[in-house]
């Protein structure tokens, strides 16, 4: 049981720590580590010997109870646990020439501006990205809309970020020739929307890696 002294230093804890890890995911790790550093210096002369002992429990506490990290894969990848990737269920393999393949199709069906723009402010938040410029991020829908994607469902939207090698334009590019080559019968719908939902930039190499020079 934890001891009372540890419980005091974990109540005493600085309110501005626990709003930041609240808002970044940190868990309470920091609150166990400077509860018990607290409760290291307050221990009587007699405990003090046991000090080392008592900051290992309280780092073997801490780290079973932080929740999942909030960070991505890499910065080219979503958090699945924010954003999954949803479909459209309107979208099937057998009507494709009737929606995704049709010119102009996901202009109908794009969430309006305001809507991607609130919504890329509140996730900016959720991902606890340290550049928090609108600008240098792209709200993306993870399964492309053109392949099939949920248009509204935040868990298929994520602010992507502009810059870093696995960027917005680069998933474009493999979004627009995934596009061409399930229109064409090439390539399952289902197959390019799984792609996207587990490793856009897997994909990205599979299908249009660069081939090597021959001498």
């Amino acid at each position: 049981m934890i001891s009372r002294n540890l419980f005091y230093g974990f109540v005493l804890t600085d309110r501005r720590l626990l709003a930041r890890t609240a808002r970044y995911g940190l868990g309470l790790w920091p609150f166990l580590l400077i509860a018990g550093l607290r409760y290291a210096a307050t221990a009587p002369p007699r405990g003090r010997q046991y000090t080392g002992a008592r900051l290992a429990v309280v780092l073997c506490i801490s780290l079973a109870w932080s929740p999942v990290s909030t960070a991505a894969p890499h910065p080219g990848l979503p958090n699945p646990h924010i954003t999954p990737g949803t479909l459209n269920r309107a979208v099937t393999q057998v009507n494709l020439h009737h929606t995704i393949c049709v010119p102009g199709y996901t202009r109908t069906i794009r969430p309006p501006e305001r809507y991607t723009e609130a919504l890329k402010r509140r996730q900016l938040r959720a991902y606890g990205y340290r550049d928090q410029h609108l600008r240098d991020y792209e709200e993306d829908h993870l399964v492309p809309l053109e392949l099939g994607g949920a248009p509204r469902d935040p868990r298929n939207l994520w602010p992507e970020p502009r810059y870093g090698h696995w960027n917005a334009h680069r998933k474009d590019r493999l979004e627009t020739a995934l596009h061409r080559r399930v229109c064409r019968g090439d390539v399952a719908l289902r197959t390019v929307q799984s792609a996207f939902e587990h490793d856009w930039t897997r994909a990205y190499q599979r299908y249009l890696g660069t081939r090597r020079r021959q001498p």
